[in-house]
């Protein structure tokens, strides 16, 4: 609660201005910060509060590179982005992005507990664990973050907070050129969390099925009267689909982060 309470504050204080404005401004930095996923060393530092993701988030940068940091205490947000995936976009054209994923979370999805898909336990805290790489919408980029020696990234929970951080140069280097800004420039930052695929859906569709005692898709009947029970699984399905849209499409938020001097 000691760490947690000051962000609390900033956040509530800079709510109005991150609602009003979705443009930042980094704060000049003359020594880096470490990305380690632990965000305790941006207190000092302004920081904005989006209300869909409930997050707070900031920038800094020194004169060649750009620091970005996403926190937040949402357990179940944590278990998303780790099964689903989370990107941060740099650039609305997407062609630049930092992914984050647990692949080893999508057989935690369909367990036999009766929890919900990816929502963990109110007693635990959900331990990130998943790997970065390198994403866009064309195939210039090698995935392999190690291949990008200027890049860093992380995400960790400490003192019961989640948070991002990761370090992309705005200046051309030797291993990646991404952009070529400025102080006082403008880059566009989005962060994304990615829908449940198709495949994904089914077989969560499949497992609520036989949760209420239905059949999946695909599996033989089983001759029992009763059997054209689908009045009722109809109906139970439109709800699961309605909850599905709203929870399982991608979502994503974008602001503009403006380089100091």
């Amino acid at each position: 609660m000691k760490i947690a309470t000051p962000i609390l504050l900033t956040s509530i204080i800079l709510l109005s201005l991150a609602c009003a404005s979705q443009n930042i401004k980094s704060t000049k930095i003359d020594v880096p910060v470490v990305v380690d996923g632990d965000g305790n060393d941006w207190e000092k530092f302004p920081l904005a509060f989006d209300e869909d993701f409930n997050f707070i988030y900031g920038a800094l940068n020194t004169e060649s590179d750009l620091y970005l940091m996403f926190r937040f205490n949402d357990n179940r947000l944590a278990s998303m982005i780790s099964s689903r995936g989370g990107t941060i976009w740099i650039g609305q054209n997407k062609h630049f992005g930092i992914h984050y994923i647990n692949e080893s979370m999508r057989d935690l999805m369909f367990n036999s507990s009766g929890r919900k898909p990816g929502q963990p336990d109110r007693e635990e805290r959900f331990q990130p664990a998943g790997t970065f790489s390198i994403v866009g919408n064309d195939s210039v980029w090698t995935p392999d973050m190690e291949q990008y020696p200027s890049l860093e990234a992380d995400f960790k929970m400490n003192d019961g907070l989640y948070c991002f951080e990761i370090k992309i140069p705005f200046k051309h280097k030797d291993d990646i050129k991404i952009l070529n800004k400025n102080p006082g420039d403008n880059i566009e930052i989005g962060f994304e969390l990615a829908p449940i695929d198709e495949n994904m859906k089914k077989q969560m569709d499949d497992q609520m099925k036989q949760r209420r005692g239905e059949k999946p898709e695909g599996m033989p009947p089983d001759g029992l009267p009763g059997g054209g029970r689908r009045g009722g699984g109809m109906r139970g399905g439109g709800q699961h689909s309605g909850n599905r849209e709203m929870n399982f499409d991608a979502k994503e938020i974008w602001f503009e982060v403006t380089l100091v001097k």
